[in-house]
């Protein structure tokens, strides 16, 4: 199967995960005056969307070098997805906060953030890559 055609729908999936995101983040923030948020300017936006997009082609690439899982598993796309959208939000959101919470000490809500970032993202991309696989294997 071809790389890319595992890397192009996880990675649009991640950037649809971003544009909601961003918005549910944004209306937050005009409501919530107790956490400071940044001010929006185009280098930040572009590196959050460019984060995004890189952890979408990421998890896509992890998927197309997991050649045992969907081979192994006789189960539906989208629970694979879902498995493996699990297993990436743990691996690599559980690891880095754990870390960071080794060095720092961040506010929980900062944690919760962060987990709920990579959970959408890991999500979205997973169930595209997974599809994606079904669809041409």
């Amino acid at each position: 199967m071809n790389l890319l055609l595992v890397i192009a729908p996880s990675m649009a999936a991640s950037l649809v995960s971003c544009l909601i995101l961003r918005y549910l983040w944004a209306r937050q923030a005009s409501r919530d005056t107790h956490i400071q948020w940044t001010a929006p300017s185009a280098p930040n936006e572009v590196l959050y969307v460019f984060s995004h997009a890189v952890y979408g082609a990421g998890i896509g690439v992890l998927f197309w070098l997991s050649w045992g899982m969907p081979a192994l598993v006789q189960i539906n796309w989208w629970q694979r997805g879902l498995i493996f959208a699990l297993l990436n939000t743990v691996i690599l959101g559980g690891v880095p906060v754990l870390m960071i919470r080794a060095i720092l000490k961040p506010a929980p809500v900062w944690i919760l953030v962060y987990l709920i970032e990579v959970f959408c993202t890991a999500i979205a991309a997973s169930l595209a890559a997974s599809w994606a696989w079904s669809r041409w294997m």
